[in-house]
Parts: structure tokens; C-alpha cells; sequence
């Protein structure tokens, strides 16, 4: 199962491209570019979830940590 939504990814690339004024491309190849995607994001998350600590409910980026703490000061 994927954790990505591959319409909303081609549609995003395809987009992207376009505006960045790219070639026109028309195509995503999803067998190459989804599982490098699924693998980026999968990192990503493994590496949010093993920055967190101990303790706690709920998982936030390391800046909004921060920022939460520079205000309590």
C-alpha cells in the first residue's frame, strides 16, 4: 500500500515542470519515480518519529519544539 497519492504527485511534477519552464512533458513514469518517492518519504518520517522524545503525544518538527519553548522563556 502506498502512502502517497501518485494522481496528486504526477499532477504536481507535470505542473511543476511546466511552470519552471521546463520541456513539456505528459508523463510520469510511476514505476521508477514512485518508489524513489515512497522511500524519500518513508526516511523522512522515520527520521521525525526518531528525532521525538521520550515523552509526549503528539510528534512536531524540532523548529516548532523550539519555538515552543522560546516562548514559555
Amino acid at each position: 500500500m502506498s502512502t502517497l497519492n501518485w494522481s496528486e504527485c504526477k499532477k504536481f511534477m507535470l505542473d511543476y515542470a511546466q511552470r519552471s519552464n521546463r520541456k513539456r512533458f505528459t508523463r510520469v513514469s510511476k514505476a521508477q519515480v514512485l518508489p524513489f518517492l515512497e522511500a524519500s518519504l518513508r526516511t523522512d518520517m522515520r527520521k521525525i518519529v526518531d528525532s521525538q522524545p521520550s515523552v509526549g503525544k503528539t510528534i512536531m518538527l524540532e523548529t516548532r519544539k523550539r519555538k515552543k519553548k522560546e516562548a514559555r522563556e
